[in-house]
C-alpha cells in the first residue's frame, strides 16, 4: 500500500493572520497483525527438533530435518546458532508481556495432533525449529502463524532451507531470519521496509524497530511496553541498597521465596533485603531461576550489612537457567543483600526469573512454573490468516499442483507446490491461501496452508522475502 502525504500550497503573498484548522498528514499503522496470538504469552516453549525429525513430504517422500547437523557444521557448535534464534525470540519478549523456554523435543512428525496439544504440551515445543536443505529452492525460512488459525501442534511451527548461505552477523543472517519468521509464529504480518517483518529481507538486525515493537505490543499487552514487576512500577524501583526490596523469611521454615521478579529492560538491577531470624544457620542457600520462565541470563550477587560483597555467580552462556548459590558464614538476626541482573547487554540479559533461599535445613522452596497446556481446537483447523480471509489482493501469478501422500502414509501430509512468477507485492500482507485437492487417502484434509517464505531476489530495495507454499502438514487421525 503507497502512503500519500496531504499537503496544501500556501500563495506567494503575506498570509492573512486568521484562525485555521491544521490539517493533519494521512496515516496509516505501518505494521501488520494477523489476528492470532497464543493464549497463554506468559509462557511459550521452543523445542529444537532432532534431524530425522519428519517435517513434511514432497513427490520423492518425508522430509527430514537435518537442521541440527546442517547448521552446527556451518558454524562450529550448537550453542553458537541456538544462542542466535533464542535471541531472535528475546527480542520480541523485551518488548511485550512474552517469555520463551525451551522443552526438550521428541521427534514426532510435524503436525502430529494425536497425543499432542495446541500449547504447553511438555513434549514438543509450541513452535518447533527445524530445516532441511531443499537445494535449488530460493526461499530462506518458513513459520505457521499461532492459534486459533492453527488450532494444534502445528501452530508456530518454523523451519530453515539450510542450503541457503547462513551466517551470524553477515547475510543471510541467522537472528534476522529466524525473529522474522518467530514474529510470523506469535501472529505479526508485514511491517515497514526498513523492520525486522519488512515484506523484503532488510539487512542484519540485532534488534526490533518501533514499528516491530508497536506490532507486537498491540498483540500482547495493549500496545504497552513490558510490564515491569511488582517492585519496579511507577515511582517505585528497588534498584539501590537504600530502595532495596524486603524479602520476608518464615520464621519456622526458615525459607522465603519472590516470584514474578523480571529483568524488564537491559542493564536493569534489583535489590533484596533478608534479614536472618533467629534459628538461621550459618549458610545461606540461594537460587534465582530463570529455568522454564525465561530466557533470562541472570547473575546474583550478595552483600553484608556492611555492603560488602560475600558472594557471586553468573550464569552467562546460560539462557534460562538455575544459579544455585552458598554463602557461609551467616549469623543470625543480621542484614544481607541480593542484587539480581541480566548476565549480558542483549535481550537475553532481561526476563522473569524467582528468587528462593533458605536459611536452615529445609530446602529451597520449588518455583510454580506457569501451566500453559491447552488442548487442540475441535474441530481441528489450519490455513491462512485474517488478513487474506478479508481479501487482500497479491501482486502475484502462480501456478499450483498438488502432491499428495502415497497410500502406505495415509492421514500424514499433502505437498503443495506454488511457482511464483513474479515476486514483487503490492500488498504487504504476507501470507496465501492455497488450495490442495486432498487424496482419497486422506479424506479429512480440507485445505492446507501456505507458510510464510523468504524468498532471495534482486529488488531495488533488497532481498525479496516472496511467498512459497512448501510441505503443509496435516493432522493425524
Amino acid at each position: 500500500m503507497f502512503h500519500r502525504k496531504a499537503w496544501r500550497s500556501d500563495p506567494a503573498q503575506k498570509p492573512i493572520a486568521r484562525p485555521r484548522v491544521e490539517e493533519l498528514e494521512a496515516r496509516i499503522v505501518p505494521y501488520s497483525v494477523t489476528g492470532n496470538a497464543w493464549s497463554h504469552p506468559e509462557l511459550v516453549t521452543i523445542s529444537f527438533v532432532p534431524d530425522g525429525t519428519v517435517i513434511g513430504y514432497n513427490q520423492n517422500g518425508a522430509i527430514l530435518s537435518t537442521l541440527q547437523s546442517d547448521f552446527t557444521t556451518r558454524f562450529g557448535s550448537v550453542d553458537a546458532w541456538q544462542k542466535q534464534i533464542k535471541l531472535a525470540a528475546q527480542v520480541w519478549a523485551k518488548a511485550t508481556n512474552l517469555n520463551f523456554a525451551v522443552v526438550t523435543d521428541d521427534g514426532t512428525e510435524y503436525g502430529t495432533a494425536d497425543g499432542y496439544n495446541q500449547q504447553g504440551d511438555p513434549n514438543i515445543g509450541d513452535i518447533r525449529i527445524g530445516g532441511f536443505q531443499d537445494t535449488g529452492a530460493s526461499y530462506l525460512a518458513q513459520a505457521y502463524q499461532p492459534p486459533p488459525v492453527n488450532n494444534y501442534s502445528i501452530a508456530g511451527d518454523i523451519w530453515f532451507n539450510t542450503s541457503q548461505s547462513f551466517n551470524i552477523s553477515g547475510s543471510y543472517d541467522v537472528l534476522t531470519v529466524a525473529a522474522h519468521e518467530i514474529g510470523h509464529a506469535l501472529g505479526m504480518d508485514h511491517g515497514t521496509s526498513t523492520s525486522v517483518m519488512a515484506s523484503f529481507y532488510p539487512g542484519t538486525k540485532t534488534d526490533l524497530t518501533a514499528d516491530d515493537s508497536s506490532g507486537i505490543r498491540s498483540i500482547y499487552s495493549a500496545g504497552a511496553a513490558r510490564l515491569a514487576d511488582t517492585y519496579n512500577r511507577g515511582t517505585t524501583h528497588n534498584n539501590t541498597f537504600a530502595t532495596a526490596t524486603s524479602v520476608p523469611v518464615n520464621a519456622t521454615a526458615l525459607t522465603a521465596q519472590v516470584a514474578n521478579l523480571d529483568i524488564t529492560t537491559v542493564n536493569q538491577v534489583e535489590f533484596f533485603k533478608v534479614v536472618t531470624p533467629a534459628g538461621s544457620g550459618t549458610t545461606l542457600k540461594l537460587s534465582i531461576q530463570s529455568e522454564g520462565l525465561s530466557f533470562l541470563s541472570p547473575r546474583v550477587w550478595v552483600y553484608n550489612g556492611s555492603q560488602v560483597q560475600i558472594g557471586f555467580l553468573s550464569g552467562a552462556t546460560q539462557y534460562g537457567t538455575t544459579l544455585n548459590l552458598n554463602v557461609n558464614g551467616i549469623l543470625p538476626g543480621k542484614t544481607y543483600y541480593i542484587k539480581v541482573n541480566g548476565s549480558e547487554a542483549t535481550a537475553l540479559g532481561t526476563g522473569t526469573y524467582a528468587l528462593s533461599l533458605s536459611l536452615g535445613a529445609n530446602p529451597i522452596p520449588t518455583v510454580a512454573l506457569p501451566n500453559t497446556l491447552t488442548p487442540n481446537g475441535t474441530p481441528l483447523s489450519w490455513g491462512g490468516t485474517s488478513a487474506e480471509a478479508a481479501g487482500d489482493a497479491y501482486d502475484v501469478e502462480t501456478q499450483e499442483a498438488s502432491i499428495s501422500v502415497p497410500a502406505a502414509t495415509p492421514a500424514q501430509t499433502a505437498v503443495g507446490l506454488l511457482e511464483l512468477g513474479a515476486h514483487q507485492f503490492m500488498s504487504e500482507a504476507g501470507w496465501l491461501l492455497h488450495h490442495a485437492q486432498p487424496a482419497a487417502a486422506q479424506p479429512h484434509a480440507k485445505h492446507m496452508l501456505s507458510t510464510h517464505g523468504h524468498e532471495q531476489g534482486e529488488a531495488a530495495q533488497g532481498d525479496d522475502w516472496s511467498e512459497r507454499v512448501v510441505p503443509a502438514v496435516f493432522p493425524k487421525k
